[in-house]
């Protein structure tokens, strides 16, 4: 292979290297909350990331409930301020950060407790980020999209697992006693005890008896 081929073929490479780079960059600079799996009904732990992806810092992201999530609490944030937003009902539907400040090529992470729903399904997590020359970016939009809403998967949870000696319908196991009764009940005792003793005198009056015979014969 001439030195000619070589060098286009690495130029490809390259550049092909970069665009899979550059992709990967853009993708990984969205707002994203996690974990993206959960159970039904499960009090999460979730996490917000929050990537700059430009050249003026970030001062603020608003992150929304989706409906069937109910908030429960938050971590602080060192630097940052919050504010719970609610509905008419009481029911929290949005937490937003601000006051602190994420320059280019930062990212920080924020933290919050919320209850998942009851039932399974995808929830999306609209979240807005707003910069310090006053623009907002929505990460609102469908999955696959330019500036996508993070999703979450809510499943049910895992059945029990078997035992491998599952013991037979209407089995009933009982559980020995810590102090275990006597086999002999304290009235069967007292009445063999004289029983006992009136054999033994028979057989010893039996004995006396044929003994004087005996001798009487002799």
């Amino acid at each position: 292979m001439s030195s000619t081929k070589r060098v286009r073929i690495s130029g490809i490479v390259l550049g092909l290297a970069g665009v899979v780079a550059l992709g990967l960059s853009v993708a990984s600079a969205h707002v994203t909350v996690w974990p993206r799996e959960s159970t039904v009904g499960a009090f999460e732990r979730y996490t917000v990331r929050v990537p700059t992806e430009r050249a003026v810092p970030t001062v603020k992201v608003e992150v929304e409930m989706p409906p069937g999530v109910t908030f429960s609490k938050l971590a602080p944030k060192p630097g940052w301020s919050y504010e719970i937003r609610k509905d008419a009902a009481g029911r929290v539907t949005a937490i937003a950060w601000s006051g602190g400040a994420l320059g280019p090529d930062e990212f920080d992470e924020f933290l919050f407790q919320a209850r998942n729903p009851r039932e399974a399904g995808r929830i999306a997590w609209r979240a807005l980020q707003t910069y310090a020359d006053g623009s907002v970016v929505e990460w609102t939009g469908p999955e696959g999209s330019e500036r996508p809403a993070s999703v979450t998967e809510v499943k049910a949870a895992p059945a029990p697992a078997a035992t491998d000696h599952p013991e037979p319908a209407g089995t009933v196991t009982v559980q020995p006693s810590a102090a275990t009764p006597p086999t002999t009940s304290p009235d069967v005792v007292g009445i063999a005890l004289p029983v006992s003793l009136a054999a033994l005198l028979l057989a010893a009056g039996t004995l006396v008896f044929s003994l004087a015979t005996a001798r009487r014969t002799g």
